[in-house]
């Protein structure tokens, strides 16, 4: 959960970059899509979720619902709910916290994640 770097990273650079997996209106409606994936393909929300972890559980609502509680990401103030393979299983601090190491290139209370559409990882001071 813990990016750690082997070399100096600039402020401003770019760590990674992920499309989302899932974006909802809602967190019942993003349980319902994550279920939806995983019944499909239990690998599709790896390493977040393995396919171990959803072939282990019965109900595959269940599985969704904890991922999602465990995993997803909301935007401005729940308006927007996102789960990510990668992004969703780091910690993210708020861009104005003294700990903040990275941001997402889409603050959380001012904008959201569309379906299709690269966020970024990035940088917040020198390291």
């Amino acid at each position: 959960r813990t990016l750690v770097a082997l070399e100096s990273i600039l402020q401003g650079t770019r760590i990674l970059s992920e499309k989302p997996s899932v974006v909802a209106g809602g967190r019942c409606e993003l349980e319902e899509c994550v279920a939806s994936l995983l019944a499909e393909d239990p690998g599709v929300l790896a390493p977040a979720l393995t396919p171990t972890d959803v072939s282990g559980s019965p109900v595959v609502a269940e599985v969704a619902a904890e991922a999602v509680a465990r995993f997803s990401l909301d935007f401005l103030d729940g308006a927007c709910w996102v789960m990510f393979r990668v992004l969703s299983v780091m910690n993210h601090a708020c861009a104005s916290s003294e700990e903040a190491n990275c941001c997402l290139s889409v603050p959380f209370d001012a904008g959201a994640p569309a379906q299709g559409k690269v966020v970024d990882l990035i940088a917040g001071r020198e390291s």
